[in-house]
């Protein structure tokens, strides 16, 4: 016998002499990655993206009651309460797990919906809502596409809105603009901005339901990442040819390309008071809106996440070898690293109240950062 697992979520079993297929096992919501038998044969273990391993009788081809959960890699986007009890995170295999900060105990809510790996997804700012990237049908494998190494598409895309205490589809856009690649949410938490491999950027007003689009100039755009400015007027496109451009929602128009580096945009974000924009390509990191700040050093392994410090005093940046280096905005200095991640960083948010920093990433780890504690590694930052 032969067992074959897929990104289409099944196991299969075969028999090695005559190349019938003999069952199809279905228990998986994401692909299956590995399997082994029991030395018996009688039992086929299976393990998946979904975080999840099963047990497999292979004389009946019946699942078993027993099984493995709480695997969780690649954790894609984090929100802080505004309360700062409570931390919310979601893996690339739709599962939603709220942490008590005060215990560290977890609460795992099952997205309802899409049963496929997520390659962008973003929460509200009050982490009530989360959109998403999937698909009702089957994932096709590609992998030449998306944002930091993501290896399959879907077939149909379909972006959706899940309220995160039930894992319930909220609303939904089919047949969107083609391949979606990056998805973010209005400082409000009403309008979400939609950015895919071609030359539009879909806003969706999620209160009333409706969306309009913004074609801009490049028919060649590829957008791989968004962020909207502190007072949601604005919108900035990073591009995966390397271009830096910003929407004036106001007006619904596009300014002049602003920046234009050699390697693809990997991250944006504003200072508090959105005056200073950093931006990071796969070479280096930039920041933008001061004539005295010149072109930070470039940084070897590529930062894939940036945020500003309360103060905007530092540039934190999560790089793709895990590590997260500390820059000071005026000089462009590097202050400290700070290490802990084994995997490349996916997100950085700093509380509400500015004391504490938490990063995630491929790891699958969470790690929170007391700030007041990193300040004092690096030394008092003066302005």
């Amino acid at each position: 016998m032969l067992a074959s697992g897929s990104t289409d979520k099944t196991v299969q079993l075969w028999n090695t002499d005559t190349g019938k297929l003999l069952a199809t096992l279905n228990g998986h919501i994401n692909g299956v990655t590995t399997l082994t038998f029991s030395p018996t044969s009688n039992t086929l273990v299976s393990g998946s993206t979904d975080g999840t391993i099963k047990f497999w009788n292979t004389n009946t081809g019946t699942l078993q009651s027993s099984h493995i959960t709480g695997h969780t890699k690649w954790n894609k986007a984090l929100v802080l309460s505004k309360d700062i009890s409570t931390l919310a995170s979601v893996a690339f295999n739709g599962i939603i797990t709220f942490w008590d900060l005060n215990t560290f105990q977890q609460n795992a809510v099952q997205m309802k919906g899409h049963q496929d790996l997520l390659p962008a997804l973003a929460f509200s700012p009050d982490g009530g809502k989360l959109v998403s990237i999937g698909s009702r049908s089957k994932m096709v494998f590609d992998p030449g596409f998306g944002r930091r190494h993501t290896a399959s598409v879907h077939e149909n895309e379909l972006i959706r809105l899940t309220d995160t205490s039930t894992g319930n589809e909220l609303m939904s856009i089919e047949d969107s603009i083609g391949v979606v690649s990056e998805l973010t949410f209005s400082p409000d938490g009403k309008m979400v901005a939609i950015g895919g491999y071609d030359n539009r950027i879909r806003l969706w007003d999620t209160e009333i339901d409706t969306f309009f689009d913004i074609t801009l100039s490049d028919e060649k755009i590829e957008v791989e990442t968004l962020m909207f400015s502190r007072d949601g007027n604005k919108l900035v496109i990073g591009t995966r040819t390397g271009k830096v451009q910003m929407l004036n929602l106001e007006i619904g128009v596009e300014s002049s390309i602003f920046a234009q580096y050699n390697s693809a945009i990997e991250a944006v974000t504003f200072s508090s008071n959105s005056s200073l924009l950093a931006v990071a390509s796969r070479e280096l990191v930039h920041i933008l809106g001061s004539n005295k700040l010149n072109r930070l050093k470039e940084i070897p392994n590529g930062a894939l996440s940036l945020a500003f410090s309360p103060d905007n005093a530092v540039l934190v940046a999560g790089l793709a070898n895990g590590q997260i280096d500390l820059w000071h905005v005026e000089s462009g200095d590097s202050l400290s690293i700070l290490h802990g991640h084994t995997g490349l960083i996916e997100s950085l948010v700093f509380s509400p109240d500015g004391k504490t920093l938490v990063s995630t990433g491929e790891d699958g780890t969470i790690l929170v950062w007391d700030w007041d504690e990193v300040l004092k590694k690096i030394g008092s930052v003066k302005e």
